[in-house]
């Protein structure tokens, strides 16, 4: 499987069929995102579009976010954006046909990626 490297000075993004990765130039820090997520989208269409700028500021976003674990003010102001946003995300109503026709449809992503 061929695998797209793209240095950024501070990061290294690495993109192939099945997932992409963003680490730090140090090794320290990495994170990860499986193809049907909307980070690989993300970055995807960065890299198709050769946004390197835009990719770069992701990057340092991402990396950025790490704070929630390391910083306690960073992470009682993320509670509070967080909670705010979760508030206002408006629950989507499926009746029980829609919900399985949902559940089938991912049953049948699931096993077709299963046997690739």
């Amino acid at each position: 499987m061929r695998t797209l490297k793209i240095n950024l000075e501070s990061f290294e993004v690495r993109a192939n069929r099945k997932f992409v990765d963003v680490e730090s130039a140090d090794k320290q820090w990495k994170v990860q995102f499986g193809w049907r997520t909307k980070g690989y989208a993300q970055i995807l269409y960065l890299i198709e579009n050769k946004d390197n700028a835009a990719l770069k500021q992701l990057c340092n976003y991402l990396f950025f976010t790490r704070l929630v674990i390391e910083d306690v003010n960073f992470l009682k102001l993320y509670q509070q954006i967080l909670g705010e946003h979760i508030a206002n995300i408006k629950a989507v109503n499926v009746t029980e046909e829609e919900q399985q026709q949902i559940i089938k449809e991912e049953k049948a992503l699931h096993d077709g990626n299963n046997a690739q």
